[in-house]
């Protein structure tokens, strides 16, 4: 870490946070990181496809050598 930012750092107090407050936002986040998981896979799945389709010529440039 770069020697600024930690000198920084030491000079400021913790924050501090009500106990509820991070219950809270660790539910929200066991409820978020599935999701987001599922949109990275859908969106990589469909990035496949993109790149196979791409790498494939298409059917009118297959006509025109013929």
């Amino acid at each position: 870490m770069n020697r600024r930012l930690k000198d920084h750092l030491r000079k400021r107090t913790p924050a501090t946070g009500d106990r509820e407050m991070f219950e809270e936002l660790r539910r929200e986040m066991k409820k978020a990181v599935p999701e987001i998981a599922e949109s990275i896979r859908a969106r990589e799945a469909l990035a496949a496809k993109l790149r196979i389709a791409a790498s494939k010529p298409s059917r009118s440039t297959e006509q025109e050598q013929d």
